[in-house]
């Protein structure tokens, strides 16, 4: 009986490094319902961005996807939400009172574009993936 066909390098590398795509893709999610305060106050909001960065970086270890177009997405979209981090958690106050208020709105709206430029290229690098 002959052997089943070997998956394609894509198919394999999914295989082996699905559950950090899907990890990131959870981190997103938490990332998108997290809400400041009333008082625009984001304090409770930092942890869900520093899981990100935290699972980001594992993420930027592993390595290349074997498809040169899926790579280019992966990369671009850990690149993306790396710098998201950045400048949405830099653009917050650091010093009370409070401390988790926006202090840079130009810093903020650029880690919110950032943010969603790579969750756009987390999807499409997943979605490739997963069609290995």
């Amino acid at each position: 009986m002959p052997s089943p066909p070997s998956p394609s390098p894509v198919a394999a590398w999914d295989l082996q490094y699905r559950s950090a795509v899907t990890t990131l893709q959870g981190d997103v999610s938490t990332v998108e319902a997290a809400e400041p305060t009333s008082s625009g106050d984001y304090t409770d909001v930092v942890g869900s961005w520093e899981q990100l960065a935290s699972d980001v970086s594992s993420a930027q270890a592993l390595p290349a996807v074997p498809d040169a177009t899926v790579e280019a997405n992966w990369s671009d979209a850990l690149e993306e939400l790396a710098g998201a981090v950045v400048d949405w958690l830099g653009s917050l106050t650091s010093t009370a009172p409070p401390s988790g208020t926006i202090a840079d709105q130009a810093q903020f709206d650029s880690g919110n574009t950032l943010f969603a430029q790579g969750v756009t290229d987390l999807a499409t690098a997943a979605t490739a993936v997963a069609a290995g």
